[in-house]
């Protein structure tokens, strides 16, 4: 057992010894692409712990830097396999955390691309408000039709739940995606007016392993469409051109409830947000659907600055999986 042991601790310190250094050159701005002065970023790098307490979970480093009038800071740490996460705090802002990197090449003393340029924008808190936040996870009730989601109650619309309105619309289809049939699950609306505006973005570059979560403050005016999305696998690999398939994907925000003047002018509507779309997975043979949304229940506000302290979520996840489990 000594001798075991003196071995582990010669591994993890000849581990230790391979942590190589990268750096990266961090410039934050606002929404506006303004630089953000005094902002702290932080990056940090999981150690492999010694044998005994803890031992086979990891120790978090960090170092934090700051940033100067031009939004721009460098920050680097000792990385023994590449990996790395970066967070960006201010006050006044919303918060990005999340940010994985990984550079996969490097030489004997350091990790590359050396000083590489990464901007992240950080969002200004204006009005937070309280919000109806729900995350959903429902087997789909019915076999080969269409079912209604009511997103202010929080379930499935009549006789399948307590909904009385369809907002979203659930419903099953083959696809053809190249030489391939999807058993798929496509998510539109009852009414034309209605619809989803995708936020999208370039690519990261190769070396960001995940990208930041997006804030969605406020949603549009306009741009929004009545096309269906696609609810993905999540061990699926989609081509780009699938049918409803929105790739790189980073929210949608959404409109429904959409009343015109007889004019076609906008009359009322409400507003709300999705992160990283909709996921089709299944349990005992049956596809489930899993969401997260955030709905504004007052007309024509387009506030979705989410105020955590006042939220209600309504009927718990965990009751309407227990409701409709078959």
């Amino acid at each position: 057992m000594k001798f075991a042991s003196l071995a582990g601790l010669v591994l993890l310190t000849s581990v230790a010894a391979c942590a190589k250094p990268l750096k990266i050159r961090v410039r934050v701005c606002d929404e506006n692409g303004e630089p953000v002065a005094g902002a702290d970023v932080s990056c940090g790098v999981t150690q492999s712990l010694a044998p005994g307490h803890g031992w086979g979970a990891g120790r978090v480093r960090r170092n934090v830097a700051q940033t100067d009038k031009t939004g721009i800071c460098e920050i680097g740490n000792d990385s023994p396999d590449g990996f790395a996460s970066v967070a960006v705090q201010k006050d006044g802002y919303h918060g990005c955390s999340g940010v994985l990197l990984h550079f996969v090449e490097g030489s004997v003393m350091r990790w590359h691309p050396w000083r590489p340029d990464l901007e992240i924008a950080i969002h200004r808190i204006r009005t937070p408000i309280a919000l109806h936040v729900r995350d959903v996870d429902l087997p789909f009730p019915v076999n080969g039709d269409s079912v209604g989601y009511d997103l202010l109650k929080g379930d499935w619309v009549r006789p399948y739940g307590e909904g009385l309105e369809s907002d979203f619309v659930f419903r099953r289809e083959s696809l053809s995606a190249g030489e391939e049939v999807l058993d798929a699950l496509l998510i539109g609306f009852s009414r034309e007016e209605d619809g989803f505006c995708p936020v999208q973005y370039p690519s990261p570059p190769p070396w960001v392993f995940r990208w930041r979560d997006m804030v969605l403050p406020e949603a549009p005016l306009t741009g929004y469409r009545t096309k269906a999305l696609l609810a993905v696998e999540e061990q699926r690999t989609y081509p780009d051109d699938t049918p409803f398939h929105c790739p790189n994907l980073y929210g949608v925000y959404f409109r429904i409830r959409t009343m015109l003047a007889p004019d076609g002018e906008l009359r009322e509507a409400l507003y709300g947000k999705i992160y990283k779309g909709f996921e089709l997975h299944w349990y005992r043979g049956i596809p489930h659907v899993r969401f997260s949304y955030y709905l504004n229940p007052s007309p024509n506000s387009r506030n979705l600055d989410f105020n955590q302290q006042d939220d209600y979520r309504g009927t718990p996840a965990r009751e309407l999986r227990r409701r409709f489990r078959p």
